[in-house]
């Protein structure tokens, strides 16, 4: 070891006598003492969550989940997100796009279906091969349909977003 080392606080023993003393010193002096015995506990933790819980139950207790969808997505969502993709496409020049909430519904509704019927590609929902076809999907609304609705549908305004700003998240279609 060099001289300037000497001030280092190893745990290891050296061949040193002196530096040996000094660390089983400095081993007995910063040792923990540890004690086996009951914590003593001043408050218990409160969670705000257990009272959200029981809130979200009281408010959604007994209602089918189509009524709790529409909890969120009433009708005052369901015009602004229609009237919003109308504009998105009017904007892009897509004037033959028709929209409407019920057409909105059935979109949200082949989503939720295909987020647990899954599939490798989109297209095959709407496949006449009895093994990949599904009907409820078919009979919901067609394929061209779907797709059209998926490159206009739109949750902003773009008129109302300040064009001075370099927010990067603002502008960006679904």
């Amino acid at each position: 070891m060099h001289a300037a080392d000497s001030t280092s606080y190893e745990t290891v023993p050296s061949t040193s006598t002196s530096k040996g003393r000094h660390n089983k010193k400095f081993k007995k002096s910063c040792a923990p003492h540890w004690e086996r015995k009951q914590p003593n506990y001043t408050a218990s933790p409160i969670s705000e969550e257990f009272g959200d819980l029981q809130n979200i139950k009281e408010y959604v207790g007994g209602k089918s989940p189509l009524e709790v969808f529409l909890l969120y997505f009433d009708d005052e969502v369901l015009k602004l997100i229609v009237d919003l993709s109308m504009k998105y496409a009017a904007d892009n020049n897509r004037h033959d796009f028709v929209f409407n909430k019920t057409m909105l519904k059935r979109f949200i509704g082949v989503l939720v279906l295909t987020g647990y019927h899954t599939l490798p590609q989109i297209e095959l929902y709407w496949s006449r091969d009895g093994d990949k076809g599904v009907q409820y999907v078919t009979d919901c609304m067609s394929r061209n349909m779907f797709r059209n609705i998926k490159k206009n549908i739109y949750l902003a305004d773009n008129s109302s977003l300040d064009t001075v700003s370099n927010n990067q998240f603002e502008k960006h279609a679904v």
